[in-house]
């Protein structure tokens, strides 16, 4: 029976290694940069309903709250929903052009840009932009 014990993997092993791999080739799969770029373009969104709404001079306060709650259940709804559709309908496009271009460029390339753009966005939202260039 001493020959039949099994022995755990260590942690240098081609084991964990390959799963470390495959979380890393998840993480960054093209599904969820798609969607990681989806709820960065939310948060921008809400962002700026929310600025909107509070400093509407006309709005009473009983409709500035039913306007955020509604703003709340439409961006983290439905409008997610709609901005991935879109975001993968733009970087299936995108990914069209990077494939016929003469160089290889990988897709994370394409993401990179896209968070970059995104860190733009977010920076101009939050009245950060001046600051930044």
């Amino acid at each position: 029976m001493a020959g039949s014990s099994r022995s755990k993997p260590k942690s240098g092993s081609a084991k964990t290694k390959r799963s470390a791999w495959d979380h890393i080739k998840r993480t960054l799969s093209h599904r969820s940069l798609i969607t990681a770029e989806a709820l960065l373009l939310v948060g921008v969104a809400d962002r700026l309903g929310r600025l909107w709404i509070m400093h509407e001079p006309h709005l009473p306060a009983y409709a500035k709250v039913l306007l955020m709650m509604a703003l709340t259940i439409g961006i983290f709804g439905g409008l997610i929903l709609i901005l991935q559709r879109m975001t993968t309908a733009s970087l299936s496009k995108t990914h069209e052009v990077v494939r016929a271009l003469p160089l290889p460029t990988p897709m994370v390339v394409v993401h990179a840009a896209a968070f970059a753009g995104l860190f733009f966005l977010y920076a101009w939202a939050l009245g950060l932009l001046e600051k930044l260039l």
